[in-house]
């Protein structure tokens, strides 16, 4: 649980605080203990595979998911443009906190990144980056 949360009201509150912050930002970074990791993850990749394609375009996303995939990083949902030019939300995992993507502050398109937070240090985000935190409920432990 996070915060005291079942995994998927907190997959579903993270979503909703995403959506509503993400516009205009780069990778979105959300950092989570070990503890609570495989429960968000769970919950969070079929909440985001739901979602409609974003209306794009968002110019140097391809290489993005690129830089994500050539870093080590895991994609588990999304990643795709589409046709029309808009593109899926996306899901990495397993991102190294000095991968590409997580140092690059422009605007990136629909992109998350779940670090556990026993990963090493997060990289500095820069002010445009968003960063969503999730430590267990200390009465958990």
């Amino acid at each position: 649980m996070a915060d005291g949360l079942p995994s998927a009201v907190a997959a579903e509150r993270l979503v909703a605080a995403w959506l509503e912050r993400w516009p205009g930002r780069p990778v979105t970074l959300v950092q989570v203990s070990a503890r609570l990791y495989a429960g968000l993850v769970e919950h969070l990749r079929p909440r985001l595979l739901k979602l409609a394609a974003f209306p794009g375009p968002f110019p140097g996303f391809r290489e993005r998911i690129r830089a994500g995939l050539d870093d080590g990083g895991t994609l588990v949902a999304g990643g795709r443009t589409l046709a029309d030019g808009s593109v899926e939300p996306t899901l990495f995992l397993n991102l190294d906190p000095a991968a590409r993507l997580l140092q690059d502050a422009a605007p990136s398109g629909p992109l998350l990144a779940v670090l556990r937070s026993e990963d090493g240090d997060l990289p500095a985000p820069g002010p445009a980056h968003l960063v969503l935190r999730l430590d267990p409920d200390p009465q958990d432990d």
